[in-house]
């Protein structure tokens, strides 16, 4: 995983935006590619991972990643 460095930042990230809910494939494979520990600046921030294996990384290391406190 990465640490919070200009090279991490996605402000652009939009979820909710239709033309990702469409078809989110192509940003996600873009993120894997070139940032795939990134933070993004929308909804107050947030950190987005799209690596399967740093997925289940987070999910199973409750100690280092959490949602508490976020939204």
């Amino acid at each position: 995983m990465t640490s919070d460095s200009a090279s991490t930042r996605t402000p652009d990230f939009d979820p909710i935006d239709p033309d990702f809910i469409a078809d989110p494939y192509p940003v996600y494979a873009r993120m894997r590619e070139s940032c795939p520990v990134a933070r993004a600046e929308r909804f107050g921030g947030y950190w987005v991972i799209s690596r399967y294996a740093d997925v289940r990384e987070a999910a199973r290391n409750t100690e280092v990643f959490s949602s508490h406190g976020g939204i």
